[in-house]
This record gives structure tokens, sequence and C-alpha cells, in this order.
């Protein structure tokens, strides 16, 4: 198969798009988190089983259905903050509208006979599922992602435990290698 340059276009301008339609969603967080916080509940996970605290019903979308707002391992890694920063922190600035992972609509989950991929070059892989696409690229110290969060090894199947199969989400991440 020839490596499908009109995708890797679409690509590109469907990630600005979407971060350019969601920016607004993102600036209001700054605001809506902390009632969010001050108002949030108890509940268990829907993707997890965990108990776990989040937003109110009301301000679902800037809320964590997976992680709640103070996950354990991210209370162990930042162990000199207080609660509220803490929680303002994973909620405002690191998942910003988080939920609105969970939106098939915008974040459909990966269907294993849709989700197709073409290598860029050794390091680089466009990976996607209709529309929607990741791309993804290596260096010898760092694995960079863009987009919607597909994976080549989702074509043969999505894990039962895997976050995922209830709507893909979306992100522009670095990880050092």
């Amino acid at each position: 198969m020839n490596f499908p340059v009109w995708r890797f276009l679409w690509a590109i301008v469907s990630i600005l798009a979407y971060e350019l339609l969601t920016l607004p969603l993102t600036i209001l967080g700054f605001v809506v988190v902390p009632v969010a916080i001050y108002r949030g509940r108890w509940q268990i996970s829907p993707i997890n089983g965990r108990t776990i605290y989040t937003a109110p019903r009301w301000l679902w979308l800037w809320g964590n259905d997976e992680d709640g707002y103070d996950p354990q391992w991210y209370r162990e890694a930042n162990p000199t903050w207080g609660p509220l920063r803490r929680m303002y922190t994973w909620a405002a600035l690191r998942n910003s509208v988080n939920n609105l992972r969970f939106v098939k609509l915008l974040n459909p989950p990966p269907v294993p006979s849709r989700v197709k991929f073409a290598a860029i070059n050794h390091n680089a892989t466009l990976v996607w599922q209709g529309a929607f696409s990741r791309i993804i690229w290596t260096t010898r110290t760092h694995w960079y992602g863009a987009g919607w969060k597909y994976d080549p090894g989702d074509a043969n199947g999505v894990s039962d435990t895997d976050w995922r199969r209830f709507g893909v989400g979306f992100g522009i991440r670095r990880k050092e290698l």
C-alpha cells in the first residue's frame, strides 16, 4: 500500500481543528474546575470500578470518570502539593475537559475492522479510523503522539480493560524513552 498523503494532510488539519474547537472549553475549565472540585461527589468509576472524587453531573465534561480529581499515583508523585493545587492542576491543566473523550461522536471507540495504519517512515506511523487520525513518531530519546488515541494494534482488537472502549480520547503527548 502506498502511503496516503491526503490522509496525513487530513490528520494535521483535523488535529488542529479539534484543538481550536475545544480551546474555549479548556479556557472555561480554568473557571469551572474550582467549582467542580468544591461541589464534587464521590462515585464508583464506570471505567474501572474504583471509588473516585469527581465533578457534579452538571459539570460532567470537566470531570474525570476514570481517575477522578485526585488519583493515588498523582498524590504520590506530588507529595508537597496541597489537595486543592493537586486537584486543580490535574483537572484544569493536565486533563482539561477530560470526559469529552467519552462523547462518542467526537471520540469514537476503536473498532478493529475500521482501524487502519501506514508507516510514514521507520520512525513514524499514521493511524486512523474513519475521519479520526493519530500521528505517532519516535526519536532516539522520545515518543510523540498527536490526535485521537488509536494504536496500530487496535486493528487486532481492544482489551476489555482498556478505557478506550468507552471513547478513544484525544491528546498531544511526549514521553521520554
